[in-house]
């Protein structure tokens, strides 16, 4: 009687143990997907972060050895060319510029900002501003450079206002600034007889 009662006892608890298996099975298996997936989730994100970063590694103290002496190229400085100072002078009235033309623009700017509308009046009473001038008088160019001037002792005018030149803006322009320079505009008839100073007074 006993012994049947105590293998009734036996049967019991391992089937209650065989119950707490499977279940504790089952749990294990559950944390484990859990786990898993987890893990899955993680490289997944880690992966999205890789392709959207990097890592770079640089040595906590950067030394570096420099020159006492170093030679730079300077910058070239940009100064406004004396046509830009003359516009800059007459900001008040600037419309008497633009109406010039491209030569009187180039006298405008030989002569530099204080001259420049008495050149541009010279040039106009001489010429009308007219490079390919010539006149009875053996006057040549925009300037209408005499012949007395052409081939002058001097060096300076023997370079500058060769007839070869003079007939060319650049070389006109240049001898007549040579002229300017040593006489003043007393070298033109036009200052005298009061030509070049009503053509200034239409500049103006």
């Amino acid at each position: 009687m006993t012994n049947t009662i105590i293998g009734r006892d036996i049967s019991r608890q391992s089937v209650k143990g065989r119950r707490y298996g499977a279940v504790q099975a089952v749990a294990t298996l559950f944390i484990l997907a859990l786990v898993l997936g987890g893990f899955a989730a993680a490289v997944v994100k880690i992966a999205d972060w890789g392709n959207k970063n990097k890592i770079v590694l640089k040595w906590p103290l950067d030394v570096k050895t420099n020159r006492i002496v170093n030679i730079m190229e300077r910058e070239p400085e940009v100064v406004p060319s004396k046509i830009e100072q003359a516009i800059e002078a007459e900001q008040a009235n600037p419309e008497w510029y633009k109406a010039l033309s491209p030569l009187e623009k180039k006298v405008c700017d030989k002569w530099g900002v204080y001259e420049c509308k008495s050149a541009v009046a010279h040039c106009r009473a001489e010429s009308g501003c007219e490079q390919y001038k010539f006149s009875a008088t053996f006057d040549v160019g925009a300037m209408q450079i005499n012949k007395v001037h052409w081939y002058k002792d001097s060096k300076s005018y023997k370079e500058v206002c060769d007839l070869q030149k003079i007939v060319f803006e650049d070389g006109n322009l240049e001898c007549a600034y040579e002229l300017w320079l040593a006489s003043g505009w007393n070298a033109w008839s036009t200052t005298s007889n009061g030509a070049a100073q009503r053509e200034l007074s239409e500049i103006r």
